[in-house]
């Protein structure tokens, strides 16, 4: 019998393993096994071609469409860097959309699919860095699809968590996007939308 270990992720790769599962097939394991060794578990048939579909939702087009929309959301990351900040910006290991500079720190998070709610979710690790940096600092929520977003400064988002009484150590982040309301803190967060 094979050895196993248990092993704690965030929720972003929690969502990489669903977006690259096969529904009633694959398990966290069977898709890492797949996805890094590029073979199946010994008790499931290869498919022909790997399923496009997200739990509970038809992708077309399957893995290339979900690159493609990777793709998107990277190249608008990379269109804010430079409209926005001006400054020479690298990528802050470990993080795949957090960017520092000389004068700031900016972690992006990408709800890319055209929709009156916004969803996001800052783990407790990477808003601790935000919080404890010297830099300016600032959360950026964007949407491609619409061409928008949020760019929120730390400084701000701290102290509307102290008057709204938020006591979690992570940021869950639903914005009705009518209302420009973050729902959580009940905070309209208008001023800091960018449309593109």
């Amino acid at each position: 019998m094979d050895e196993t270990y248990n092993i704690a992720v965030d929720r972003e790769i929690f969502k990489f393993l669903q977006d690259n599962a096969r529904p009633f097939i694959d398990t966290p394991n069977s898709v890492l096994r797949r996805l890094l060794l590029g073979k199946d578990n010994k008790n499931t048939a290869q498919p022909s071609s790997v399923s496009g579909e997200i739990i509970g939702e038809p992708l077309p087009g399957g893995r290339d469409a979900r690159r493609g929309v990777l793709r998107k959301s990277i190249q608008f990351v990379r269109y804010l860097l430079q409209t926005e900040f001006e400054e020479e910006f690298e990528r802050r290991q470990p993080y795949r959309f957090m960017y520092e500079s000389k004068n700031y720190l900016l972690y992006f998070q990408n709800f890319n699919k055209e929709n009156d709610r916004l969803w996001y979710r800052v783990a407790a690790t990477p808003f601790k860095e935000l919080k404890l940096s010297s830099k300016k600092a600032f959360i950026c929520l964007t949407n491609p699809a619409e061409r928008i977003a949020y760019l929120i400064p730390v400084k701000e988002i701290e102290e509307t968590i102290k008057r709204t009484g938020w006591d979690r150590d992570y940021l869950e982040i639903n914005i009705d996007h009518i209302s420009k309301k973050w729902i959580e803190l009940d905070w309209n967060i208008e001023k800091y939308l960018k449309r593109y």
